[in-house]
């Protein structure tokens, strides 16, 4: 457990519009590591996020033509051109293959799997309605492999796509399957989002926010109960310790420690966010699908090879 400045509620900045005296707006304080549309929290600031270059905003999000690569926040490329990283959902422009992540222009052979791509098929496997290529991998856009075969993925009850990616910004995957997000009651959107008023994100659900034990609120008022602050790792309201904010998070199996999914030393931020071994041969993925130099993550299992 990691010991922060307080951050009390009753001291809290108040409001989130992005003036230079309150949180939230691009080059202001995080509000309880939140930002207004277009930023995203690095280091405690609100910084520009979703273009190229820049880094990626909430759950990895970026602008058109973009995916986000590389470890902790993460940054946003240049995506589906021929040998770069396949966009959301396995895209490749021009109805390229996704192989290892990877794009792979139409007429030219799909790495590792042979065949020639043709409309996101590698020959005769990988493509809508195809059989799933070796190791159960799909090739085309919007599909993922399921019983053998490339089905359709991404809309509200069908399985997530490449890298538990979803079509619309009001679904989420959890337990493989897209499924309606942000409301009372219901999962998590992208980057631990509510969208209800009132709620915050806890263990993956949106609940009320605010009061002791609950989640904190994505607002400068995080916990509106004095004498509590909001444990940023769990982001939960809990009580002050001597005055300063207990931060659960940055040991095995805790969540990584926001704003930059950081561990403590000998641990990585893993797929699921949280902090323990991943990215070395034979490890599973770390976060936003990344492994150590000169491996990648392979599917379905997600392990670096």
């Amino acid at each position: 457990m990691r010991l922060v400045i307080a951050f009390v509620a009753m001291l809290s900045i108040t409001g989130c519009d992005g003036s230079s005296s309150k949180c939230g707006g691009l080059g202001s304080p995080c509000c309880n590591t939140s930002c207004n549309s277009g930023g995203t929290c690095v280091g405690g600031v609100c910084q520009a996020c979703g273009a190229a270059g820049q880094a990626c905003c909430g759950g990895g999000a970026c602008g058109s033509g973009l995916v986000c690569t590389g470890l902790g926040a993460g940054v946003c490329s240049q995506c589906g051109g021929s040998g770069e990283p396949c966009c959301a959902a396995n895209e490749c422009d021009s109805h390229g293959c996704c192989v290892k992540d990877i794009c792979t222009p139409q007429g030219t052979d799909c790495p590792t799997i042979g065949g020639a791509c043709t409309n996101g098929s590698c020959g005769s496997c990988g493509g809508a309605g195809q059989a799933c290529c070796d190791l159960l991998v799909c090739t085309a856009g919007s599909v993922t492999c399921s019983t053998g075969q490339c089905v359709a993925c991404g809309a509200a009850g069908q399985a997530c796509c490449a890298n538990e990616t979803c079509s619309d910004n009001d679904l989420a995957c959890a337990s493989n399957t897209c499924q309606q997000c942000g409301g009372a009651g219901q999962i998590c959107c992208v980057g631990r989002s509510c969208t209800q008023h009132g709620y915050g994100c806890h263990a993956g659900q949106c609940i009320q926010c605010g009061g002791p034990g609950q989640a904190c609120c994505a607002t400068s008022d995080a916990c509106t109960t004095i004498n509590t602050c909001c444990d940023l790792g769990t982001n939960t309201c809990v009580a002050l310790v001597d005055n300063q904010c207990p931060m659960t998070c940055g040991h095995s199996g805790e969540e990584c420690c926001p704003p930059d999914n950081s561990c403590n030393q000998g641990f990585s931020c893993d797929r699921t966010g949280h902090c323990g071994t991943c990215g070395a041969s034979g490890q599973e993925c770390c976060i936003n699908n990344t492994c150590d130099q000169g491996l990648t993550c392979q599917r379905p299992a997600r392990t670096c090879s």
